[in-house]
């Protein structure tokens, strides 16, 4: 939310050193505060603008001084536009805090969104000032000033983007070459409109990209209505040149519509001649996703006539009439069928994945066809290149659809149980029979809770677990963002929030994810759409590895220093520096990566949440942890004893942590040196790693840790060092 906005609407005539509203100051001159009956309004949206070269025939600078704080990145966005009384062109001068831009602008542009970001080291008063060359009496046009706190995964590993004040649907998301996040969609104002978001990696929205980070493209100009598919986006991707494509809907009628950007956000003309491309197709036909090939050549999937329906189009955006003659192709599953995913195979096969209603349409189906690289059906591929599977015996929605490895096809949506609809994922073999391994039949379906759980995106990750990512409705709220992930075998991996399963609220109402993906550090991102209160807005969630939420780009945490007295120094939300002295001092680190240091004494040491790092110092010091889920098992969330002394009578404390979590009560640790945990039980077992340096524990009947902490400066450990 904005910490401060302007548009000059309530403030008077005109703004010098003598007269001045709202919080603003001119110095060295005047600018003119214009509106109707006095002049015309150029800038829509209100009735009143700046003119930064006022009637003295010297400019005075605009600014106001705004409260900041350190640590936290800031967004300074505003309107400039030529001044159509003159005839130069003008160059404003923007400063906020200490970030420097200057802008040039013809007296014919027209009004322009332009941001700056900033971050300041310390918190304090900074200005926002904006001076105009010259001294002509024309100036360029100022109007609608805002700062609000940079949207970016700062804090809680969750950012909120808004485009119109209006509907904004988040439908997928991408991750770029470059470690930039991109999110497409559509929004809403006075009519739909695709909708791009681009961020960079720590979530702050690029404003290299349309300015501000943001785009709107009306494709249709359509009006809106109730059934929302008006210029509608649902997927995006990325091509190997940095250019960005999306498909989507246009018009009452749902024609096909695709949009290719160039990498700064403008539309690409060398794409059907404008960037955009819309084609009717007959029967009720609508595009649900896209995808690229290897050779730039672009498939787009859907539905037309009650089928499922697949074109190719060549780079330049004209259709592939090598692809099953007409450049179109589709498949008949049932009385009525709608392709909502694709997916290439590494032998150039298409793979399609939606629903398929069954007879007189009454009962829908997983549904899934392949077809060869020409277009063709696949009828190596369960006879006649097409399947249906029933779930659970209830209706059935297959969003999903991705391949592994080896090979074998994933098709991820929802079932109905009969109550209510739950995650649902199938596994097939490469001939389309279900996978026996996964699961035993091949299909698995999860419950979150009392309401609706909706999957709409799947992924797998390099080690083959499987990821699926919708809306959940765990406490009846109206939907969260839910992540759900699966072993290989199909059962749910208890490392993953120690039950598989993890729901995420954006703002306190309702929230719908639609789409995942995974970035090359193993970070997980949900997209989708969060409701505020007032309007729905574009959301974005990253998560670690071990499904916990990435807080990696908090904002700096506290830094206390103990005194030669023994302390207690406690530890914040954030990324946090406890120093001890030389007294006996209690460190504790809270939530966050912290660096803790006990100095010298006999020191406790609780990092708590998060990945951190601790150090004893000299002395008889216990390091103290209260729950496996203190401590990850992969380097980005292990914490780190630094300083492990034996000979100083050093201590790691697992007591508080149940060692057998399929026991009664709160089970003490069994250490089995450096041996290989248990095939057929490890619950209760702790283990070290002399070369890794890493204490690793299990507190299940698997043979995996479920917490690791690393030791530095021990040879080796005995049952003696550790407190479990």
């Amino acid at each position: 939310m904005p910490i401060f906005n302007d548009n000059f609407y309530n403030d008077g005539l005109q703004l010098d050193q003598t007269y001045f509203l709202g919080g603003w100051t001119v110095a060295g001159g005047t600018v003119d505060l214009i509106g109707a009956p006095d002049f015309y309004d150029l800038i829509p949206g209100n009735d009143r603008y700046v003119d930064l070269d006022g009637s003295s025939n010297q400019a005075g600078t605009l600014s106001r001084s705004l409260r900041l704080n350190a640590g936290k990145t800031y967004t300074a966005t505003f309107q400039l536009a030529g001044n159509h009384s003159g005839a130069e062109a003008d160059t404003v001068d923007v400063k906020f805090g200490t970030i420097t831009k200057s802008f040039t602008l013809a007296a014919t542009v027209e009004p322009t969104d332009y941001a700056l970001n900033f971050t300041p080291a310390t918190s304090g008063n900074y200005a926002l000032s904006f001076h105009n060359r010259g001294g002509d009496n024309y100036g360029a046009l100022l109007d609608n000033v805002s700062v609000a706190v940079a949207d970016s995964f700062t804090g809680d590993g969750r950012v909120a983007t808004d485009f119109f004040s209006g509907v904004d649907y988040g439908r997928s998301v991408a991750v770029l070459p470059d470690g930039k996040l991109l999110l497409a969609g559509d929004s809403f104002d006075t009519s739909n409109r695709f909708a791009l978001a681009r961020y960079n990696a720590g979530g702050s929205l690029d404003h290299g990209f349309s300015f501000d980070g943001r785009l709107g493209t009306v494709i249709s100009g359509a009006v809106y209505d109730v059934r929302h598919v008006l210029d509608q986006v649902l997927s995006v991707t990325a091509q190997a040149d940095g250019n960005i494509l999306v498909a989507g809907t246009a018009s009452l009628d749902g024609n096909l519509a695709l949009a290719r950007y160039l990498s700064n956000g403008s539309l690409d003309d060398s794409f059907d001649g404008d960037g955009m491309l819309t084609t009717y197709f007959a029967g009720g036909a609508a595009i649900t996703t896209v995808a690229r090939q290897p050779d730039d050549k672009i498939l787009v999937a859907g539905f037309s006539g009650g089928n499922f329906a697949l074109a190719r189009y060549l780079a330049d955006g004209t259709l592939d009439y090598s692809f099953d003659v007409s450049g179109s192709a589709s498949a008949d599953l049932g009385y009525y069928d709608i392709a909502s995913g694709i997916a290439l195979q590494s032998d150039g096969k298409i793979l399609l994945a939606g629903n398929a209603s069954m007879a007189d349409g009454s009962v829908q189906r997983f549904a899934l066809a392949r077809f060869n690289q020409n277009g063709g059906l696949d009828t190596t591929f369960s006879a006649d290149g097409t399947l249906t599977t029933d779930i659970g015996g209830g209706e059935d929605y297959a969003i999903a659809v991705t391949t592994q490895a080896d090979g074998k096809i994933l098709v991820a949506g929802y079932s109905s149980n009969g109550l209510n609809k739950d995650f649902a994922v199938a596994r097939y073999n490469k001939n389309g029979s279900l996978d026996a391994s996964f699961s035993q039949d091949g299909t698995v379906t999860t419950d979150f809770g009392i309401g609706d759980d909706l999957a709409y995106g799947i992924a797998v990750q390099p080690d083959g677990r499987i990821l699926l990512a919708g809306t959940c409705n765990a406490i009846g709220n109206g939907g969260d963002f839910g992540l759900v992930r699966y072993n290989a075998d199909g059962s749910l991996d208890s490392r993953f929030s120690a039950d598989g399963m993890v729901s995420t609220d954006i703002h306190g109402y309702w929230d719908d994810a639609h789409s995942v993906a995974l970035q090359p550090d193993g970070k997980i991102l949900l997209a989708g759409t969060s409701f505020d209160g007032a309007h729905n807005d574009f959301a974005l969630v990253r998560y670690n590895a071990d499904g916990s939420l990435d807080t990696a780009n908090r904002q700096t945490g506290v830094n206390r220093a103990g005194t030669a007295a023994a302390d207690v120094l406690n530890g914040s939300a954030y990324h946090d520096t406890l120093s001890g002295a030389a007294g006996g001092d209690s460190l504790n680190g809270g939530a966050g990566a912290d660096t803790l240091d006990g100095g010298g004494g006999d020191d406790l040491l609780v990092g708590g949440l998060g990945k951190d790092r601790l150090t004893g110092g000299p002395g008889a010091d216990r390091f103290d942890f209260n729950a496996a889920a203190e401590s990850g098992i992969i380097d980005s969330t292990r914490d780190v004893i630094a300083d492990f002394h034996r000979s100083e009578s050093d201590k790691i404390d697992l007591a508080a942590i149940d060692a057998n979590s399929l026991a009664a009560g709160n089970q003490a640790f069994t250490f089995i040196g450096t041996a290989a945990f248990s095939t057929l039980n490890a619950g209760g077992q702790l283990r070290y790693d002399a070369a890794t340096h890493v204490l690793s524990g299990s507190t299940d009947a698997d043979n995996q840790a479920e917490f690791q902490i690393g030791v530095v400066g021990a040879a080796g450990l005995n049952g003696n060092d550790l407190v479990a």
